[in-house]
């Protein structure tokens, strides 16, 4: 699914995406069991992994490991000849050419400041 919305993207006049990570929550987590299109077992079982019940979810966020979908996403992104960052602040410094307030942004090894 991902290389469709990537391609529909850059056609639409995309040139980046932020490849981030999801967490989920107590309230994030009921909201993608309703939805239709995400396969919840595969969370469930990331979730059990790491041992937490995924009915004992609460407000905090839990980091769900995806790094193996991650990096498929940001090679094909990149095949496109899109702009791929990981965060959202790093995409608002490349459309801005000004890096973040983080130390550590991310974004500074693609502009040079």
């Amino acid at each position: 699914d991902y290389e469709d919305v990537l391609r529909a993207a850059r056609d639409a006049g995309a040139e980046g995406v932020v490849v981030g990570s999801l967490r989920v929550s107590r309230k994030i987590y009921r909201r993608l069991k309703q939805s239709k299109t995400v396969d919840i077992e595969a969370i469930d079982s990331q979730l059990r992994s790491i041992d937490q019940s995924p009915d004992k979810l609460g407000e905090n966020q839990v980091d769900i490991q995806d790094e193996g979908l991650r990096q498929a996403v940001s090679a094909y992104a990149e095949s496109l000849k899109m702009v791929v960052v990981r965060r959202a602040c790093c995409a608002n410094a490349v459309g801005s050419q000004l890096p973040c307030r983080k130390p550590k942004c991310l974004a500074r090894s693609l502009i040079p400041w």
